[in-house]
């Protein structure tokens, strides 16, 4: 793949479009491209070694797909499309003088830029969270293998958080028979960004049906540790404890966009854009 970059840049001196990120928003921006240049050079680069959608990751950790199964594109998708994939790699820098993507171990010019890395799931600062062990986000495919790999080792499971994330894990989760799963939410009912109250209830009651416990309109004390630092429960401001030997955290995510730092790139919790999708450096989106 190096070769084939190199070669490109012996002719070319610089890629016509990079685009880091190889989900749902970097796949899509790069199948357009492709649409509208035929023969442009498509350079993609991803920290993620395969395509798949991140919205199905449940259904990896509940074992009724595995990740070739969630992924959204054909397998030749890229070769189909002459599109360049540096996989398994991360942008460390971004030279927006010179044009250059500074990955670990080599550089990409380009003529114009794509940013589209997403973002990370964000573990809130609750006493003992960060430093307890067995503690997981669900937001990569290796976060759904570490969930079904602990998973079988244990009986209680809790979930922070009832967005779309949270109620994901809590779908995949239900499918183990002999696990009790509980979801805690501090606010008063699930998923209350997309729902009512009382649509928020009809799902609420089929997820009991099914055994999970639901803790809502609380707030967290603080994760119980043993003296190893291992997850024992969270214990919420009302004085319960709930038992659970795993915690998966959904509570939102912050911006991949660390490596936009030394660069005039406008920040304000998110890459600044007008109504182009552009930032504030020419040629970089």
């Amino acid at each position: 793949m190096l070769d084939k970059i190199l070669n490109i840049f012996r002719s070319k001196k610089s890629i016509d479009y990079v685009i880091l990120g190889a989900s749902a928003a970097g796949i899509s921006a790069a199948k357009t491209l492709r649409e509208l240049d035929k023969e442009g050079s498509i350079v993609i680069v991803s920290k993620d070694d395969k395509i798949y959608s991140r919205c199905m990751l449940h259904h990896v950790i509940s074992n009724h797909r595995t990740v070739e199964e969630i992924n959204f594109v054909d397998e030749e998708f890229m070769k189909e499309n002459n599109i360049i994939w540096v996989k398994g790699t991360s942008v460390k820098s971004l030279d927006t003088n010179s044009k250059k993507v500074i990955l670990e171990n080599q550089t990409i010019e380009y003529n114009k830029l794509l940013i589209a890395t997403g973002a990370s799931a964000f573990i809130p600062p609750i006493k003992n969270l960060r430093e307890a062990n067995n503690v997981y986000p669900l937001r990569n495919i290796e976060d759904a293998y570490n969930i079904k790999d602990k998973v079988k080792k244990i009986n209680k499971v809790a979930i922070i958080g009832a967005g779309l994330v949270g109620i994901d894990a809590l779908v995949g989760l239900l499918e183990y028979e002999k696990l009790e799963v509980a979801l805690v939410n501090t606010g008063q009912f699930i998923l209350n960004k997309q729902l009512d109250k009382y649509s928020a209830s009809i799902y609420e009651n089929e997820f009991v049906k099914k055994g999970a416990k639901l803790y809502q309109g609380v707030s967290i004390k603080e994760i119980v540790v043993k003296d190893n630092n291992d997850v024992v429960g969270i214990s919420l401001e009302d004085g319960t404890l709930v038992e659970c030997e795993m915690v998966v955290v959904a509570t939102g995510v912050r911006p991949n966009a660390d490596f936009i730092k030394n660069t005039n790139i406008s920040y304000d919790k998110g890459i600044v854009i007008n109504d182009k999708c552009e930032t504030t450096q020419k040629d970089v989106y």
